[in-house]
């Protein structure tokens, strides 16, 4: 692929002439699956009522007056099993939007070759983590749909993970989410003395870690980022106005509500956070063969791309 226009054209030709053959098979079991989803909601509402309705009858029967685990067992059982019919079919949907992503995504690489799934199950090493500065100490990591590859020279590792820190032991156990998103890392030919990061606004741990705040004439991207350096006059040259611009890009094709950006060590390591999964073609209140999710997820790998050919 020498271009992103040229993945954009193989896109549209895979879905085509391959991925509509194999999606609506899907759809049928997608159907099937959401119908299920809705009738277990229902249920469980259903019988919340009862519970609730059992509670008014027996809470004056003398039987039930006597014995407090007898009223609270009979008007536990109905939501118990609401919750219990919920779950199977929460479960299901769950476990159906996991197929059909396994299912579709080759065809998808098809018409991206410098992407491919990644066989270690840890692409992004904890070491390069901690030393973005992006997040604060955390003691767990899980990363899941690794892809590796290579655009123009420029090495891809792109994972959803999730950041946390357990604390304590025991009933006191508590955790800490630090990030929840896609992490992408870029070998970058851009060489930098010291890191420039670019933050969500009013970072204190930031500022705190020794940063100071880089003022720039980009008042758009001003307003939304906060960009931190040890040297303001190498960070204004690394981040140039289009660069930032890919930066935004990138955030509006993921429809992120934060991205953070670390230039480090000749790497760049960006930081995703979105409510939803990432790459995820199908979901269970749409149909799979809906272009439109296809064509968002064209356009998230596009933007990293984009990144790329700004780096070159």
């Amino acid at each position: 692929m020498e271009s992103v226009q040229d993945f954009i054209k193989s896109f549209d030709s895979v879905y085509n002439n391959k991925l509509i053959k194999l999606i609506y098979p899907l759809d049928r079991e997608r159907k099937n699956c959401f119908r299920n989803y809705v009738i277990s909601i229902l249920t469980m509402i259903v019988l919340i009522v009862v519970s609730a309705r059992l509670f008014s009858v027996f809470s004056n029967v003398a039987l039930f007056k006597e014995n407090d685990d007898l009223l609270c067992y009979a008007v536990m059982t109905p939501i118990i099993i609401g919750i219990a019919i919920f779950c199977n079919a929460d479960s299901k949907v769950k476990l159906f939007e996991l197929k059909t992503k396994k299912m579709i995504m080759p065809f998808v690489l098809q018409s991206l070759p410098c992407f491919k799934q990644a066989q270690n199950s840890d692409i992004i090493d904890d070491e390069v983590i901690r030393n973005s500065d992006l997040f604060g100490t955390f003691n767990f990591k899980d990363s899941e749909n690794n892809f590796e590859g290579e655009y123009k020279n420029v090495k891809i590792s792109l994972a959803e993970t999730e950041l946390g820190e357990w604390s304590r032991h025991g009933k006191s156990r508590t955790y800490t989410k630090r990030f929840k998103g896609l992490m992408i890392l870029l070998n970058s030919s851009i060489t930098c003395k010291t890191p420039v990061l670019i933050k969500k606004c009013g970072s204190i741990e930031t500022e705190s870690a020794g940063y100071e705040r880089v003022s720039f004439d980009n008042n758009e991207f001003a307003a939304k980022y906060s960009i931190y350096s040890k040297d303001a006059v190498e960070a204004r040259h690394i981040l140039t106005d289009a660069f930032m611009k890919r930066i935004d890009n990138i955030a509006l094709a993921f429809n992120a509500h934060n991205i953070e950006v670390s230039i480090k060590d000749g790497t760049i390591l960006l930081a995703i956070s979105v409510n939803k999964d990432a790459l995820k073609p199908g979901r269970i209140y749409k149909p799979v063969c809906d272009y439109s999710r296809f064509k968002a997820m064209a356009e998230e790998l596009v933007s990293v791309l984009e990144l790329i050919e700004e780096l070159k």
